[in-house]
């Protein structure tokens, strides 16, 4: 039996069982927001001090303002084997993060972006966190797949980082 036969049946038998990713608005990316008990400023610094955190796997290439360049690198991806990627990202201190895709090994696409909103009573923050990835791949439900991965590894993310600002002093 071909190996993209394999795959289809595979998939056929996990999707429907899997939850449906929530679609970013433009229905290519994913989403996912979290209430964190803590101020936007905090949150922020938060997410920013993850980009030094995993030394061995992201790093800062180059800082100009309110531009940064940063170089994440995979190891031992499902199908895909070892990845880089280098992407800028733009910010907007305490409200938005935005990244883009300048260059990978793999990836054909990369989006994402951090949204941060204070909460109505001024004590807590709404992150969302929008990622859009294209891995290039050419097998049946690949988009899908990458989809909810990607949702899987924001939820995660975001859970993180309001474990980290809440007990943050």
């Amino acid at each position: 039996m071909p190996l993209w036969t394999v795959a289809l049946l595979i998939v056929s038998l996990i999707l429907p069982f899997a939850p449906p990713p929530v679609l970013a608005d433009d229905g290519k990316g994913v989403s996912a927001t979290i209430v964190v008990k803590a101020p936007p400023v905090r949150c922020w610094d938060t997410i920013i001090a993850q980009r030094t955190a995993e030394p061995e796997k992201r790093k800062i290439i180059s800082q100009d303002g309110a531009k940064t360049v940063m170089k994440e690198t995979y190891d031992n991806l499902p199908i895909i084997g070892d990845a880089y990627l280098e992407y800028e990202e733009v910010s907007t201190p305490h409200t938005t993060l935005v990244a883009r895709l300048l260059k990978s090994d793999k990836f054909k696409a990369f989006d994402s972006k951090w949204t941060l909103t204070p909460t109505a009573d001024g004590k807590g923050t709404t992150i969302t966190l929008y990622t859009y990835l294209n891995t290039g791949l050419w097998i049946p439900f690949a988009q899908q797949i990458t989809n909810r991965q990607t949702r899987k590894d924001i939820t995660e993310r975001l859970a993180y980082i309001k474990k980290l600002a809440e007990a943050a002093p």
